[in-house]
């Protein structure tokens, strides 16, 4: 499958964490476990998964597609960061709602804090190289079944639809997956006003490793990882401080030690005084994840 970008749809091409479609794809993978790579926690859900959240267990299983059927949400905009926050937005999956929330809380949110740490900072690691490489070639390091050809992205999709796809000017909803097998891809085609979506496998590992000591806090030290994790996207420091429950001032310190190693900036906006992870930081954040 070829997908054809126009100069409007590129700009508007975005990457999101979605706590949705993890919750489906693990739900997909109760009927697929060989999307998941091994030792993930998606391989071990049906003991996990209640009585309550069959209802979209088997939306998902019974869904048009095998392999996009699960994506029948686009990504959210953003701003919108939690599984309710998104099925507000979706309402759509009003009919499964209550199983979606119960099969997350049963089966993703244990696993949450920690995916979504990792895939923070995936998405800014290729943020950047998309501001150094272009997009043409940082979309195919993504996975090995995407390829940029001209102002066409190339998806090794079995000849499942050999005509190009015009994307127009929605571009394409990046979302990252955590846990899924290197080779696996889910495609939704652009349809109507809701733009293509793209879920795409981050890395072979699952996240659960034995039990060991926290590398980042070993280096940085138990407080000043706590910070340097929470900063996430940009944070001001009393955002800092109530999201720790700290002092302002504990926060400030723990930042200026944090800018002098190179791992954060800080700047000014309006009154507030906000800090961003370097790239350094986010380097720090990925390899210590």
């Amino acid at each position: 499958m070829r997908l054809v970008f126009s100069a409007a749809g590129l700009a508007a091409t975005t990457f999101t964490v979605s706590p949705l479609h993890h919750t489906l794809f693990a739900a997909l993978c109760l009927h697929h476990p060989g999307f998941a790579v091994p030792g993930s926690p998606w391989r071990d859900l049906a003991r996990r998964t209640p009585a309550r959240a069959m209802p979209l267990v088997r939306r998902v299983h019974h869904a048009p597609h095998s392999l996009s059927g699960f994506l029948y949400a686009d990504l959210p905009p953003p701003g919108v960061n939690t599984l309710d926050d998104e099925l507000d937005v979706h309402p759509a999956l009003g009919d499964v709602a209550d199983a979606l929330r119960a099969f997350y809380a049963s089966c993703v949110a244990p696993e949450w804090d920690a995916i979504r740490r990792r895939l923070d900072a995936h998405v800014n690691r290729y943020s950047e190289l998309i501001c150094v490489r272009g997009f043409g070639r940082t979309l195919p390091r993504l996975t090995p079944r995407l390829s940029w050809y001209g102002c066409a992205l190339q998806i090794d999709t079995s000849d499942l639809c050999p005509s190009p796809v015009e994307l127009g000017d929605g571009g394409v909803a990046f979302s990252p997956l955590m846990c899924a097998s290197r080779r696996f891809l889910a495609l939704a085609p652009p349809r109507g006003d809701r733009r293509a979506v793209i879920a795409y496998p981050v890395s072979e590992e699952g996240t659960r490793r034995p039990a060991s000591v926290d590398a980042l806090a070993q280096v940085v030290g138990q407080a000043r990882a706590r910070v340097l994790r929470s900063i996430g996207a940009g944070s001001a420091t009393g955002e800092l401080a109530r999201s720790l429950a700290v002092s302002a001032s504990t926060v400030s310190e723990h930042v200026t030690a944090l800018r002098l190693a190179g791992l954060v900036d800080t700047y000014r906006e309006g009154r507030a005084v906000r800090h961003v992870l370097t790239s350094l930081g986010h380097e720090l954040l990925r390899f210590s994840a």
